[in-house]
């Protein structure tokens, strides 16, 4: 009887730390041609960005690999995708820029009075 009691909390201490803590979702990869940029997000807080594949939390649908970042103020290196150098060949080719985000919440880079920044994606 006392092993139980013992091991009650054990189990509920090592199942919460298995839980993943709320993310913000950076949708950089499939937004519509009228929204891209062309840039991609590369770096957060000069750590590699990490991508969802799948971890993106059923509030937010996407089979595409969006940039999964912990909520909070953030350094974003942002660099601009092959695809688009020659068509954005006036934009600076990288770009490190400083926003906040928010636990749950889906954003995309836009331009805004000519430099990169982070809006909210409100599609779908």
């Amino acid at each position: 009887m006392r092993a139980i009691w013992i091991l009650i909390p054990l189990v509920c201490v090592s199942c919460g730390c298995a839980v993943e803590r709320p993310r913000a979702v950076i949708n950089d990869m499939t937004v519509k041609p009228e929204f891209e940029t062309g840039y991609r997000v590369v770096a957060v807080d000069g750590k590699p960005v990490e991508r969802a594949h799948g971890k993106v939390p059923s509030s937010i649908s996407s089979f595409a690999p969006l940039a999964w970042v912990q909520p909070g103020t953030h350094s974003l290196t942002l660099r601009m995708d092959n695809d688009y150098k020659a068509k954005n060949s006036e934009l600076p080719q990288e770009v490190t820029i400083s926003a906040k985000l928010e636990a749950e919440k889906k954003y995309r880079i836009a331009m805004k009075d000519g430099a990169a920044t982070l809006v909210p994606d409100f599609e779908r």
